[in-house]
């Protein structure tokens, strides 16, 4: 399926109106959010560890991300740290980590793998790419062209971007590999590098 920074958006959305959020920014904000995540998330690299059939050269194929976690805790402890107070905080950080759990239960995971040509690849936890300042930044970046430029903005991105970028460290994801034998084939292991889209 893919990453979509608009279906990430409308989930967020959905889930801050489900707990009373309104207002005319709304949108915006959860735009911000969202596409500001996915355009940072898509084309980061990972490694997998993989196993099964060897010796070969093999590519992979998966769906979803799991294993996120630690985001909404995260978030209100950096926002906080920033001097962000209400009693509906916390409602907010839960919102973006439901959002992201969800949107990146749909991500596509490609992989190159060798030697195992065909078995299982699973992405190591803490291997995939993400960067705290850069997800903070494309954040702001994203709600800066929307019209939030109040001095506070810069640290709210920075709270979100902290807590996504601390959810990834545990993420991990499943992918399939098939290829090509080299030689007599024989059980084994390997590693893989790929990319999420």
């Amino acid at each position: 399926m893919g990453l979509s920074g608009p279906r990430f958006s409308n989930t967020l959305y959905s889930n801050l109106t489900g707990v009373g959020f309104t207002g005319a920014k709304l949108h915006l904000f959860t735009d911000a959010v969202g596409i500001g995540s996915d355009s940072h998330v898509s084309g980061k690299s990972f490694a997998t560890a993989d196993t099964g059939t060897v010796p070969g050269h093999g590519t992979g194929v998966g769906t979803g991300l799991t294993g996120i976690a630690g985001v909404a805790t995260q978030i209100y402890a950096l926002a906080t740290g920033f001097g962000f107070t209400g009693s509906k905080l916390m409602e907010i950080c839960t919102a973006i980590e439901m959002a992201l759990i969800t949107e990146m239960g749909n991500a596509s995971l490609n992989s190159i793998d060798f030697p195992v040509y065909l078995g299982v690849g699973n992405i190591v936890p803490g291997s995939i790419a993400v960067v705290s300042s850069g997800w903070s930044s494309s954040i702001q970046s994203q709600g800066a062209g929307d019209g939030f430029i109040g001095s506070k903005w810069p640290e709210f991105s920075q709270a979100i971007g902290g807590g996504c970028y601390t959810g990834f460290q545990t993420a991990t994801g499943t992918l399939a590999i098939t290829g090509s034998p080299i030689g007599a084939p024989s059980g084994g292991s390997g590693t893989g590098t790929g990319t999420i889209s």
